[in-house]
């Protein structure tokens, strides 16, 4: 039950920017971290932590990430794009597992959007939503 309740706490969020480029800014534990969206009607997600894109394991990554979850809800209805696509690197395998299952919630909150998830030659793996 505790799982279920961080996931569905997320702290408050800013958003700045309009399309192409529009990012969102959380804290947590005084950390900064920024959820940013690129693109017209196909979107490029990205995550920072404070560190940048590399794994810090210092955080919570549940609350983080009902928090990215947040801000990509909030930028869900206010933009309805075609497709949204992330990517996690294959030498990262806590973040593949992290956002296997980040692609499993937004999959089903998302239920308009179809999910397709490939790896490239590098088995690195790509997280695509593609609307209905």
């Amino acid at each position: 039950m505790l799982l279920l309740e961080l996931f569905n706490n997320p702290s408050s969020f800013i958003h700045s920017g309009e399309s192409p480029l529009e990012t969102y800014k959380f804290t947590i534990d005084e950390k900064q971290y920024t959820v940013s969206f690129a693109g017209g009607n196909a979107i490029s997600l990205q995550f920072n932590s404070p560190k940048g894109q590399s794994i810090t394991g210092e955080g919570d990554a549940i609350q983080v990430f009902s928090n990215v979850l947040k801000c990509v809800d909030d930028f869900m209805k206010r933009r309805d794009p075609l497709s949204i696509s992330f990517g996690a690197r294959k030498n990262q395998p806590s973040r593949v597992k992290l956002y296997n299952k980040l692609a499993e919630r937004f999959a089903k909150k998302f239920s308009n959007y179809t999910l397709h998830v490939d790896r490239d030659e590098t088995k690195d793996v790509f997280y695509h939503f593609t609307k209905k």
